[in-house]
């Protein structure tokens, strides 16, 4: 709880949309997945809106224009930027204009309208346009196959998870990765972060926590160990605890 009202706060002062959408995403995921912990998170609103004080008008104001893509100048300088990043594999379908080569290459391809959609030099603001400009099909092919692989190893952790008396530590921790996974394929749709490290850490990881969990025979083995939780603590350890992350996140 600590934790998530800190990564609240931090993604609402960065003001990037794309970031809370993603968020949005993981905390719909993460309580659809578990139902019952609904309850134990009623704890956040009071708190929340603490932390929702220090937000100021003006970003708030900035995330009410996600329904005003429209008219809103920044969408249309994604909407421009998209379009370019298309001219860009009509003219090099198989292997794109190269990797990194969008915002050189941005003015070789960008009309008088992109230009004023865009305002100048852009980078894809979106990780499908930025894979598929820079790389081609070839490339874009070889990435989304990789997601869907990923989200068939998602699918075979959630079923074992399932079938367990009490679900394996494994599997909890593959899905929680899962849940990210998705939150950043989400934000991915207007960011550029084909190329970041922590797309490739998480993807390993599910992997990773899929063969674990066949090797365990967990389909079939009804496990009697306890869940990983997190630590107990008393009640002056967790004051204390959400005492600071309080005062981490309105610092």
């Amino acid at each position: 709880i600590c934790y998530c009202l800190v990564l609240i706060l931090i993604t609402l002062r960065t003001g990037s949309r794309g970031g809370f959408l993603g968020l949005a995403i993981v905390f719909l995921l993460f309580l659809m997945h578990k139902p019952a912990m609904v309850k134990k998170y009623l704890i956040l609103i009071p708190i929340g809106l603490i932390l929702l004080s220090r937000v100021t008008e003006k970003e708030i104001q900035r995330y009410e224009t996600i329904k005003l893509y429209e008219t809103e100048r920044t969408a249309q300088q994604r909407i421009g930027a998209w379009h370019v990043g298309l001219k860009m594999l009509e003219s090099n379908p198989i292997i794109g204009v190269g990797t990194g080569e969008f915002p050189v290459r941005f003015f070789n391809f960008a009309d008088e309208k992109d230009l004023e959609m865009v305002g100048g030099w852009s980078n894809a603001h979106s990780m499908y346009v930025q894979i598929a400009a820079e790389t081609g099909l070839s490339g874009l092919i070889i990435f989304l196959f990789l997601i869907m692989v990923t989200l068939k190893d998602i699918w075979k952790l959630w079923l074992m998870s399932k079938k367990t008396v009490r679900q394996a530590g494994v599997c909890q921790m593959g899905i929680a990765v899962a849940i990210g996974l998705i939150g950043y394929l989400v934000s991915g749709l207007f960011l550029n972060v084909a190329y970041t490290i922590q797309l490739y850490i998480l993807i390993a990881l599910i992997i990773i926590a899929k063969q674990i969990a066949e090797e365990q025979n967990i389909k079939n083995i009804a496990l009697n160990k306890r869940s990983i939780e997190f630590p107990r603590f008393n009640i002056i350890s967790r004051t204390l605890l959400l005492g600071i992350c309080v005062y981490l996140a309105m610092y």
